[in-house]
């Protein structure tokens, strides 16, 4: 059971970190070439300065459905040390 959990673990982080990373360096290599980060569209512009808008505000179901599997591969470590059945 803990093989599951830490596996659902490691998805779960992969799944979200690699797109917040991607954009975490897009935005980063963008602003110290001066320009300002376009979220909608996901590129660099020159020439407007645009507004901030949070992973989590643009990307809802990625970020509730990662907390749920993190939730419950919680579950599924820490169930075990409580006398919780865990099927």
């Amino acid at each position: 059971m803990r093989r599951w959990a830490v596996a659902l673990l490691v998805v779960t982080v992969l799944v979200t970190g690699i797109p917040f990373a991607r954009e975490a360096f897009a935005v980063d290599r963008c602003l110290d070439l001066g320009g300002s980060y376009d979220y909608s569209t996901g590129q660099c512009d020159m020439t407007v300065t645009h507004a901030y808008q949070s992973f989590a505000v643009r990307h809802p179901w990625l970020v509730v459905s990662s907390a749920a599997s993190a939730l419950g591969a919680a579950v599924l470590l820490f169930g075990r040390r409580r006398g919780v059945a865990v099927a």
